[in-house]
């Protein structure tokens, strides 16, 4: 018999902005707080108690049309960031239906691998009997949309049942969500945490995540399938050291993510005789239609980029930055700017992923580029499993359409009596798109998901075992996967260790992180987009201090402008035989003049500090 529910109306005011992009870390932290009051308080709009109700009296009044769904006796929940939109913001004048109305569609078709990561480690999972014997594992996919609220309604939508948005109720068709995989970028991963601590969901993020103080208080179900930060950045300092360069430009994303990246990075340079020669902040979100604007407001930073003798630029951000900064190269020759040659340092966030309608803009501004990318390997079987995909054979897959008609830029839809557009055949071959639209290596982020899928499906097997070994169900019932709890598995993901396919051990720390190494990488861009990564070195975050780093230089490709010379990135050449360094006033340590020696002394090598 249906519960009949009445609401009490809650008005509630949220900011859509995840971090305002001059709040200090504490007023962070309050936000996020803020946040979960909101959602508890949504919640706490229904009973308490989880009843079993009617569903069928609820719909969803508006559904996420991007997702994908396989049945399982378990469900791993996963939120991607595929798809954006332009949208319209709410005016809470319309239907709730009509108050976001979306208009066409912007794939990331390079994230559409992460999709099918999941999907392989899923079968491989499905076909191994000794992890999960006579029982499957499932997935229910759904987007982001690069926004705080679909976040959070595609979050809930994965705790509610099939078709109905009704969170914390029991209904029939229950989506038995036992962990959830999100997201790439930290702002998406903070908004799922928000809503999975409530719920004592495990999460396991496969992007970059902002660690604050007391981070396992805060999110305490959260686990990272890549290592902290701050090794990454040692190693990018051991890097920075190896080839001599000590007069570089920083550019960090305009948020408090690349606030909390600058007054970590820049110490940890001056300290080991680093100089930053600027600072200019990148914008964190731009559409393509405003990027005049955004040009404009960027010109300063581009002519600095041109005019300093800096030739090493270290860049942190995440995808949509990287967008505004591909917006702003491109817009620079009909500025009458020339292109720049620099060797640009990028972190582990970045995968050079283009939309379908930037294919034909010139990347090869970052040409020998060298990144510390998040660490991967091949499973076997995976690129014969990516090239057997069709969108005929994808019925349940909400993603496939759009990545299919924009990373091919034909139609798979029924011609509407409109301008006749090229028609899809359905059997394009993915590996003929270039690497900027389209990997079929595995890349570090779907590695993550592969490697996360199974720490879910082990740690899921362990929970099995001491359910049925410590008998925790009442005598002679038979154990049903509702007896499965997710905080459950939560703890035993603390204590999974276990060998991939690949022949890596997967395992985390007492952090909840994922002990691995990072690639160093060397990227080759070319004019008709193709792309490839060369593995020029890795970085080991665990190895004895300054022995983190081995890197073949002989290797690496730099960028054209440099003509295969090693580039040189510092404020002053050394001081030769018979001179020494003297300070500039009001400058940075890395630049001096060159004095001549005081009668009576005399400097023997280059660079010398002072004579003798």
């Amino acid at each position: 018999m249906a519960h009949h529910l009445k609401a009490t109306p809650i008005l509630i005011r949220v900011t859509s902005n995840a971090v305002d992009e001059n709040m200090g870390l504490n007023l962070w932290m309050q936000n996020i707080a803020s946040r979960i009051m909101l959602v508890v308080m949504l919640v706490l709009v229904l009973p308490c108690k989880q009843h079993s109700i009617n569903c069928t009296v609820y719909d969803d009044p508006f559904p996420i049309p991007h997702k994908s769904y396989q049945p399982g006796e378990f469900v791993i929940g996963v939120i991607v960031s595929q798809v954006a939109f332009h949208y319209n913001y709410p005016t809470f004048m319309e239907q709730p239906a009509l108050m976001m109305m979306m208009e066409e569609s912007i794939s990331v078709p390079k994230k559409y691998q992460h999709i099918l990561a999941l999907a392989f480690a899923v079968k491989e999972v499905n076909e191994n009997p000794n992890i999960l014997s006579n029982l499957s594992l499932g997935f229910y996919i759904l987007n982001s949309y690069y926004t705080a609220r679909m976040t959070y309604k595609a979050t809930l939508n994965l705790l509610s049942s099939q078709h109905r948005f009704v969170p914390n109720f029991n209904c029939h068709q229950q989506n038995n969500v036992i962990t959830l995989i999100g997201g790439c970028i930290s702002e998406i991963s903070v908004n799922v945490a928000v809503i999975s601590a409530s719920y004592k969901i495990p999460q396991i993020t496969y992007g970059s995540f902002l660690q604050a103080q007391d981070f396992k208080n805060h999110f305490p179900y959260v686990f990272h399938m890549v290592p902290n930060e701050i090794l990454q950045y040692r190693g990018i300092v051991q890097l920075l050291l190896h080839f001599r360069w000590t007069w570089i430009g920083l550019a960090a994303v305009d948020d408090d993510k690349g606030e909390r990246f600058l007054q970590t990075m820049v110490p940890m340079l001056s300290e080991n005789g680093i100089c930053d020669a600027f600072i200019i902040r990148l914008p964190k979100w731009a559409f393509v239609d405003e990027f005049v604007d955004l040009f404009l407001e960027q010109w300063k930073s581009y002519q600095i980029l041109l005019e300093t003798k800096a030739n090493v630029l270290l860049v942190y951000g995440e995808d949509p930055s990287f967008q505004d900064l591909r917006i702003m190269l491109f817009a620079a020759p009909f500025f009458a700017l020339p292109p720049l040659g620099k060797v640009w340092i990028i972190t582990s966030h970045w995968d050079f992923a283009t939309l379908s309608f930037e294919q034909i803009w010139d990347i090869q501004t970052f040409y020998g580029s060298i990144s510390s990318s998040v660490h991967s390997n091949q499973p076997l079987g995976f690129q014969e499993f990516v090239q057997m995909i069709r969108p005929s054979q994808c019925k349940e897959d909400g993603f496939i359409l759009d990545f299919w008609e924009q990373a091919f830029i034909c139609s798979l839809r029924m011609p509407n009596g409109q301008e006749e557009e090229k028609s899809c055949t359905g059997k394009e071959k993915l590996e003929t798109l270039p690497g900027t639209l389209f990997e079929m290596n595995m890349t570090g982020h779907s590695y993550n998901i592969y490697n996360a899928v199974y720490a879910v499906a082990h740690s899921l097997h362990a929970t099995l075992e001491s359910i049925s070994k410590h008998g925790r169900l009442i005598k002679g019932k038979k154990l049903v996967p509702q007896d499965v709890y997710p905080w459950l598995i939560h703890h035993f993901l603390g204590f999974v260790s276990f060998n991939n396919s690949a022949g890596e051990t997967v395992h985390f720390n007492a952090n909840r992180e994922l002990i691995a190494s990072f690639d160093v990488t060397n990227w080759l861009m070319f004019p008709n987009g193709s792309l490839f990564r060369v593995k020029v070195g890795r970085l080991e975050p665990h190895a004895p201090p300054g022995k983190e780093l081995t890197i073949n230089d002989d290797e690496i490709v730099w960028h054209e402008s440099f003509h295969q010379v090693l580039p040189r990135s510092v404020c002053n050449d050394n001081c030769y035989p018979g001179y020494s360094k003297k300070k500039k006033e009001g400058e940075h340590f890395c630049c001096y003049d060159c004095d001549p020696c005081p009668e009576g002394m005399i400097s023997y090598q280059k660079g010398m500090e002072q004579n003798v």
